[in-house]
Protein backbone atom coordinates (compact mmCIF):
# COMPACT_ATOMS: atom_id res chain seq x y z
CA UNK A 1 0.00 0.00 0.00
CA UNK A 2 1.19 3.42 -0.80
CA UNK A 3 1.31 6.02 1.54
CA UNK A 4 2.19 8.62 -0.17
CA UNK A 5 -0.49 11.84 0.08
CA UNK A 6 -0.48 13.26 -3.47
CA UNK A 7 0.93 16.63 -4.27
CA UNK A 8 -1.23 18.21 -6.49
CA UNK A 9 -4.78 20.14 -5.31
CA UNK A 10 -7.23 18.15 -6.61
CA UNK A 11 -9.55 21.22 -7.12
CA UNK A 12 -7.10 23.04 -9.32
CA UNK A 13 -6.63 20.50 -11.93
CA UNK A 14 -9.06 19.07 -14.44
CA UNK A 15 -11.16 15.91 -13.72
CA UNK A 16 -9.63 12.48 -14.78
CA UNK A 17 -12.26 9.65 -16.27
CA UNK A 18 -10.34 6.44 -16.14
CA UNK A 19 -12.23 4.55 -18.68
CA UNK A 20 -12.16 0.44 -18.65
CA UNK A 21 -13.98 -2.32 -20.87
CA UNK A 22 -14.74 -5.46 -19.12
CA UNK A 23 -15.50 -8.64 -20.83
CA UNK A 24 -14.89 -11.93 -18.51
CA UNK A 25 -12.31 -10.67 -16.15
CA UNK A 26 -13.20 -12.13 -13.29
CA UNK A 27 -9.56 -13.54 -12.60
CA UNK A 28 -7.63 -10.09 -13.14
CA UNK A 29 -10.23 -6.92 -12.42
CA UNK A 30 -10.55 -7.10 -8.39
CA UNK A 31 -6.44 -6.06 -8.70
CA UNK A 32 -7.03 -3.70 -11.47
CA UNK A 33 -10.00 -1.42 -9.76
CA UNK A 34 -7.99 -1.56 -6.46
CA UNK A 35 -4.70 -0.37 -7.67
CA UNK A 36 -7.12 2.14 -9.62
CA UNK A 37 -9.11 2.73 -5.79
CA UNK A 38 -6.24 3.34 -4.12
CA UNK A 39 -4.60 6.04 -7.05
CA UNK A 40 -3.22 8.82 -4.61
CA UNK A 41 -4.26 11.03 -7.11
CA UNK A 42 -8.17 11.55 -5.60
CA UNK A 43 -9.93 13.39 -8.06
CA UNK A 44 -11.33 10.92 -10.78
CA UNK A 45 -14.13 8.82 -11.94
CA UNK A 46 -14.20 5.28 -13.29
CA UNK A 47 -16.46 4.12 -15.86
CA UNK A 48 -16.73 0.58 -16.70
CA UNK A 49 -18.11 -0.77 -19.46
CA UNK A 50 -19.24 -4.64 -18.80
CA UNK A 51 -19.18 -5.87 -22.24
CA UNK A 52 -21.67 -9.11 -22.09
CA UNK A 53 -19.50 -10.90 -19.53
CA UNK A 54 -20.80 -14.25 -18.73
CA UNK A 55 -18.46 -14.95 -15.32
CA UNK A 56 -18.61 -12.85 -12.58
CA UNK A 57 -17.23 -9.78 -13.53
CA UNK A 58 -20.18 -7.40 -12.95
CA UNK A 59 -20.30 -9.04 -9.48
CA UNK A 60 -16.84 -8.09 -8.46
CA UNK A 61 -17.01 -4.32 -9.91
CA UNK A 62 -20.48 -3.90 -8.32
CA UNK A 63 -18.62 -4.72 -4.69
CA UNK A 64 -16.66 -1.40 -5.58
CA UNK A 65 -19.65 0.51 -6.33
CA UNK A 66 -21.15 -0.18 -3.71
CA UNK A 67 -18.24 1.54 -1.27
CA UNK A 68 -16.96 3.72 -3.62
CA UNK A 69 -19.11 6.46 -5.66
CA UNK A 70 -16.46 7.07 -8.35
CA UNK A 71 -16.94 3.89 -9.59
CA UNK A 72 -19.75 3.28 -12.10
CA UNK A 73 -20.34 1.11 -14.42
CA UNK A 74 -22.98 0.40 -18.47
CA UNK A 75 -23.46 -3.28 -19.30
CA UNK A 76 -23.83 -3.96 -22.73
CA UNK A 77 -23.79 -6.95 -25.31
CA UNK A 78 -20.83 -8.40 -26.35
CA UNK A 79 -19.26 -6.39 -29.09
CA UNK A 80 -15.84 -8.96 -29.76
CA UNK A 81 -13.51 -5.84 -29.35
CA UNK A 82 -12.54 -3.73 -26.62
CA UNK A 83 -12.77 -0.32 -28.73
CA UNK A 84 -16.07 0.10 -28.70
CA UNK A 85 -16.96 -0.36 -25.25
CA UNK A 86 -14.11 1.82 -24.21
CA UNK A 87 -15.62 4.18 -26.75
CA UNK A 88 -19.05 3.72 -24.45
CA UNK A 89 -17.24 4.42 -21.25
CA UNK A 90 -15.47 7.42 -23.23
CA UNK A 91 -19.06 9.43 -24.06
CA UNK A 92 -20.46 8.35 -20.96
CA UNK A 93 -17.47 9.94 -19.07
CA UNK A 94 -17.21 13.59 -17.78
CA UNK A 95 -13.97 14.27 -17.33
CA UNK A 96 -11.66 16.77 -18.83
CA UNK A 97 -9.07 14.41 -19.35
CA UNK A 98 -9.49 10.58 -19.97
CA UNK A 99 -7.08 7.39 -19.43
CA UNK A 100 -7.45 4.42 -20.17
CA UNK A 101 -7.12 1.44 -18.70
CA UNK A 102 -7.23 -2.49 -19.58
CA UNK A 103 -8.83 -4.84 -17.34
CA UNK A 104 -6.32 -7.38 -16.56
CA UNK A 105 -3.28 -4.80 -16.29
CA UNK A 106 -1.95 -2.94 -13.41
CA UNK A 107 -0.83 0.93 -12.81
CA UNK A 108 1.68 2.10 -10.36
CA UNK A 109 -0.61 4.28 -7.30
CA UNK A 110 0.84 7.19 -8.56
CA UNK A 111 0.29 6.80 -12.05
CA UNK A 112 -2.71 9.49 -12.40
CA UNK A 113 -0.81 11.51 -10.04
CA UNK A 114 2.33 11.75 -12.21
CA UNK A 115 0.27 11.89 -15.39
CA UNK A 116 -1.43 14.67 -14.44
CA UNK A 117 1.44 16.31 -13.14
CA UNK A 118 2.95 16.03 -16.41
CA UNK A 119 -0.17 17.97 -18.22
CA UNK A 120 -0.09 20.50 -16.12
CA UNK A 121 3.86 21.03 -16.38
CA UNK A 122 3.78 20.60 -20.65
CA UNK A 123 -0.28 21.45 -21.30
CA UNK A 124 0.40 18.40 -23.54
CA UNK A 125 -3.09 16.87 -25.12
CA UNK A 126 -1.66 13.98 -24.52
CA UNK A 127 0.66 11.67 -21.89
CA UNK A 128 2.17 8.82 -22.70
CA UNK A 129 3.65 6.50 -19.66
CA UNK A 130 6.07 3.50 -19.72
CA UNK A 131 4.42 -0.30 -20.13
CA UNK A 132 6.17 -3.12 -19.04
CA UNK A 133 4.99 -6.35 -20.23
CA UNK A 134 4.86 -8.82 -17.69
CA UNK A 135 3.74 -12.33 -16.78
CA UNK A 136 -0.17 -12.65 -16.16
CA UNK A 137 0.80 -13.58 -12.02
CA UNK A 138 3.93 -11.04 -11.29
CA UNK A 139 5.32 -7.45 -12.38
CA UNK A 140 7.86 -9.41 -13.46
CA UNK A 141 9.26 -7.80 -16.04
CA UNK A 142 9.58 -9.16 -19.54
CA UNK A 143 9.79 -6.40 -22.04
CA UNK A 144 9.24 -2.34 -21.54
CA UNK A 145 8.21 0.43 -24.47
CA UNK A 146 9.53 2.90 -24.53
CA UNK A 147 13.24 1.10 -23.94
CA UNK A 148 15.07 2.34 -21.00
CA UNK A 149 17.43 5.08 -23.43
CA UNK A 150 14.10 6.87 -24.73
CA UNK A 151 14.16 10.53 -22.89
CA UNK A 152 10.88 10.35 -20.92
CA UNK A 153 11.88 14.47 -20.91
CA UNK A 154 10.98 15.42 -24.06
CA UNK A 155 7.84 16.67 -25.27
CA UNK A 156 6.89 16.08 -29.17
CA UNK A 157 4.71 17.26 -31.94
CA UNK A 158 1.88 14.78 -32.13
CA UNK A 159 2.93 13.77 -36.26
CA UNK A 160 6.28 12.91 -34.75
CA UNK A 161 5.14 10.84 -31.36
CA UNK A 162 2.93 8.97 -34.12
CA UNK A 163 5.69 7.57 -36.51
CA UNK A 164 7.00 6.31 -33.55
CA UNK A 165 3.42 3.75 -33.50
CA UNK A 166 4.28 2.81 -37.61
CA UNK A 167 5.44 -0.24 -38.28
CA UNK A 168 7.25 -0.98 -34.74
CA UNK A 169 5.95 -0.20 -31.86
CA UNK A 170 9.05 2.20 -29.96
CA UNK A 171 6.45 4.20 -27.94
CA UNK A 172 3.37 2.26 -26.15
CA UNK A 173 -0.57 3.57 -26.40
CA UNK A 174 -1.86 1.53 -23.43
CA UNK A 175 -2.77 3.98 -20.70
CA UNK A 176 -2.68 7.43 -22.32
CA UNK A 177 -3.93 10.47 -20.75
CA UNK A 178 -5.84 11.93 -24.01
CA UNK A 179 -7.58 15.21 -23.97
CA UNK A 180 -11.46 14.47 -24.36
CA UNK A 181 -11.96 16.88 -27.19
CA UNK A 182 -9.46 14.85 -29.37
CA UNK A 183 -11.45 11.88 -29.08
CA UNK A 184 -14.31 13.75 -31.33
CA UNK A 185 -14.13 12.15 -35.41
CA UNK A 186 -11.85 9.26 -34.31
CA UNK A 187 -12.90 6.33 -36.07
CA UNK A 188 -14.35 3.87 -34.23
CA UNK A 189 -14.16 0.56 -35.67
CA UNK A 190 -15.59 -3.21 -35.03
CA UNK A 191 -12.41 -4.97 -35.43
CA UNK A 192 -10.77 -6.60 -32.09
CA UNK A 193 -7.73 -4.45 -32.71
CA UNK A 194 -9.64 -1.41 -33.74
CA UNK A 195 -8.25 0.55 -30.71
CA UNK A 196 -4.39 0.78 -32.76
CA UNK A 197 -6.38 2.61 -35.87
CA UNK A 198 -7.76 5.08 -33.08
CA UNK A 199 -4.53 5.45 -30.97
CA UNK A 200 -2.49 6.54 -33.96
CA UNK A 201 -5.48 9.05 -35.21
CA UNK A 202 -5.40 10.69 -31.49
CA UNK A 203 -1.51 11.08 -31.42
CA UNK A 204 -1.72 12.25 -35.26
CA UNK A 205 -4.51 14.77 -34.07
CA UNK A 206 -2.42 16.36 -30.65
CA UNK A 207 -0.40 19.19 -30.60
CA UNK A 208 1.62 18.07 -27.65
CA UNK A 209 2.67 14.31 -26.79
CA UNK A 210 4.95 14.14 -23.45
CA UNK A 211 5.84 11.45 -21.21
CA UNK A 212 5.59 10.75 -17.61
CA UNK A 213 8.18 8.19 -15.87
CA UNK A 214 5.13 5.83 -14.36
CA UNK A 215 4.55 2.26 -15.27
CA UNK A 216 1.85 0.42 -16.69
CA UNK A 217 2.00 -2.99 -16.41
CA UNK A 218 0.45 -5.06 -18.96
CA UNK A 219 0.25 -8.22 -18.06
CA UNK A 220 0.41 -11.01 -20.82
CA UNK A 221 -2.96 -13.11 -20.35
CA UNK A 222 -2.72 -16.50 -21.63
CA UNK A 223 -6.73 -15.85 -22.30
CA UNK A 224 -6.65 -13.39 -24.29
CA UNK A 225 -7.83 -13.73 -27.88
CA UNK A 226 -4.28 -12.28 -28.88
CA UNK A 227 -2.49 -15.46 -27.41
CA UNK A 228 -4.43 -17.85 -29.26
CA UNK A 229 -5.88 -18.74 -33.18
CA UNK A 230 -9.03 -17.32 -33.12
CA UNK A 231 -11.13 -16.47 -36.31
CA UNK A 232 -10.54 -12.70 -34.77
CA UNK A 233 -7.22 -12.69 -34.83
CA UNK A 234 -7.56 -12.00 -38.57
CA UNK A 235 -8.78 -9.08 -38.19
CA UNK A 236 -5.69 -8.10 -38.28
CA UNK A 237 -5.80 -8.39 -42.16
CA UNK A 238 -9.07 -5.30 -42.59
CA UNK A 239 -6.95 -3.17 -39.50
CA UNK A 240 -3.95 -3.21 -41.33
CA UNK A 241 -5.94 -2.32 -44.76
CA UNK A 242 -7.77 0.87 -42.60
CA UNK A 243 -3.99 2.00 -41.38
CA UNK A 244 -2.54 1.43 -44.46
CA UNK A 245 -4.68 4.05 -45.98
CA UNK A 246 -3.71 6.39 -42.81
CA UNK A 247 -0.55 5.84 -43.38
CA UNK A 248 -0.96 7.06 -47.45
CA UNK A 249 -2.41 9.77 -46.46
CA UNK A 250 -0.81 11.09 -43.46
CA UNK A 251 2.47 10.38 -45.04
CA UNK A 252 4.45 11.02 -48.31
CA UNK A 253 5.00 7.72 -50.12
CA UNK A 254 8.30 7.24 -49.90
CA UNK A 255 8.86 8.51 -46.38
CA UNK A 256 10.56 5.81 -44.16
CA UNK A 257 7.81 5.82 -42.02
CA UNK A 258 5.91 4.34 -45.19
CA UNK A 259 8.45 2.38 -46.12
CA UNK A 260 8.70 0.77 -42.85
CA UNK A 261 4.85 0.15 -42.44
CA UNK A 262 4.63 -1.56 -45.84
CA UNK A 263 7.20 -3.98 -44.88
CA UNK A 264 5.95 -4.67 -41.73
CA UNK A 265 2.06 -5.37 -43.18
CA UNK A 266 3.50 -7.84 -45.85
CA UNK A 267 4.90 -10.09 -42.91
CA UNK A 268 2.04 -9.60 -41.15
CA UNK A 269 0.35 -10.93 -43.88
CA UNK A 270 2.78 -13.98 -44.23
CA UNK A 271 2.52 -15.11 -40.66
CA UNK A 272 -1.28 -14.65 -40.77
CA UNK A 273 -1.34 -16.59 -44.19
CA UNK A 274 0.24 -19.74 -42.63
CA UNK A 275 -1.29 -19.54 -39.19
CA UNK A 276 -4.76 -19.70 -41.35
CA UNK A 277 -3.68 -22.30 -43.47
CA UNK A 278 -2.71 -24.20 -40.80
CA UNK A 279 -5.92 -23.87 -38.67
CA UNK A 280 -8.77 -22.96 -41.57
CA UNK A 281 -10.29 -26.53 -40.78
CA UNK A 282 -11.14 -25.79 -37.11
CA UNK A 283 -13.18 -22.83 -38.16
CA UNK A 284 -16.59 -22.88 -39.73
CA UNK A 285 -16.67 -23.26 -43.26
CA UNK A 286 -18.40 -19.80 -44.16
CA UNK A 287 -16.33 -17.84 -42.38
CA UNK A 288 -13.06 -19.51 -43.58
CA UNK A 289 -14.28 -19.15 -47.31
CA UNK A 290 -14.66 -14.72 -46.27
CA UNK A 291 -11.53 -15.01 -44.45
CA UNK A 292 -9.50 -16.69 -47.17
CA UNK A 293 -11.30 -13.74 -49.34
CA UNK A 294 -10.00 -11.75 -47.38
CA UNK A 295 -6.68 -12.96 -47.65
CA UNK A 296 -6.71 -12.68 -51.66
CA UNK A 297 -8.28 -9.08 -51.31
CA UNK A 298 -5.41 -7.84 -48.68
CA UNK A 299 -2.67 -9.10 -51.00
CA UNK A 300 -3.64 -7.76 -54.18
CA UNK A 301 -3.94 -4.07 -52.40
CA UNK A 302 -0.02 -4.34 -51.97
CA UNK A 303 2.18 -1.95 -53.41
CA UNK A 304 3.53 -5.33 -55.00
CA UNK A 305 6.25 -3.19 -57.70
CA UNK A 306 7.70 -0.63 -54.21
CA UNK A 307 7.78 -4.21 -52.19
CA UNK A 308 9.78 -5.36 -55.23
CA UNK A 309 12.26 -2.92 -55.10
CA UNK A 310 12.15 -2.76 -51.43
CA UNK A 311 12.54 -6.20 -50.35
CA UNK A 312 16.07 -8.59 -50.78
CA UNK A 313 16.22 -10.19 -54.14
CA UNK A 314 15.14 -13.72 -52.45
CA UNK A 315 12.15 -12.54 -50.53
CA UNK A 316 11.43 -10.36 -53.40
CA UNK A 317 10.90 -13.37 -55.45
CA UNK A 318 9.04 -15.71 -52.80
CA UNK A 319 6.44 -12.70 -52.25
CA UNK A 320 6.07 -10.75 -54.86
CA UNK A 321 4.98 -13.02 -57.81
CA UNK A 322 1.17 -13.21 -57.48
CA UNK A 323 -1.08 -14.88 -54.95
CA UNK A 324 -0.33 -18.70 -55.57
CA UNK A 325 3.22 -18.10 -55.27
CA UNK A 326 2.98 -16.05 -52.52
CA UNK A 327 0.31 -18.45 -50.05
CA UNK A 328 3.16 -21.04 -50.53
CA UNK A 329 6.05 -19.50 -49.79
CA UNK A 330 4.34 -18.29 -46.43
CA UNK A 331 3.72 -21.10 -44.93
CA UNK A 332 6.80 -22.81 -46.02
CA UNK A 333 8.80 -19.41 -44.80
CA UNK A 334 7.28 -19.38 -41.42
CA UNK A 335 7.68 -23.31 -41.25
CA UNK A 336 10.84 -22.90 -41.15
CA UNK A 337 11.58 -20.25 -39.40
CA UNK A 338 9.29 -21.70 -36.39
CA UNK A 339 11.48 -24.56 -36.21
CA UNK A 340 14.07 -22.11 -35.41
CA UNK A 341 11.62 -20.32 -32.90
CA UNK A 342 9.42 -17.86 -34.14
CA UNK A 343 10.45 -14.44 -33.09
CA UNK A 344 8.16 -12.08 -35.39
CA UNK A 345 5.17 -10.86 -33.58
CA UNK A 346 2.42 -9.26 -35.16
CA UNK A 347 3.20 -4.62 -35.33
Amino acid sequence: MCSVVSTIDNNTVPNISIVIPVFNAEKFIFETLSCVQNQIFRNFECVLVNDGSTDNSLQIIERFIEKDDRFRVISVPNHGCANIPRNIAIRNSTGLFVFNLDADDLIELDTIEKVVQRQRDTSADIVILRMIGCATQSKGEIWRLPLSDFDMNQVLEGKDACRLTIGKWLIPCNGMLVKRDLFQNVPEGKYFISDEIASRHLLYKSNKVAFAETKYFYRNNNESITRYISPKLFDRLLTDEILNRFVDEKFELLDPVNVLFRNTRLFNLIYLQHDFIRYRKSFDNSLSVEIAMNFVNVYNSQKINLLKKELPFFLSLLFTSGYTVFKIASFLYVLIKDRKGRKYQMK
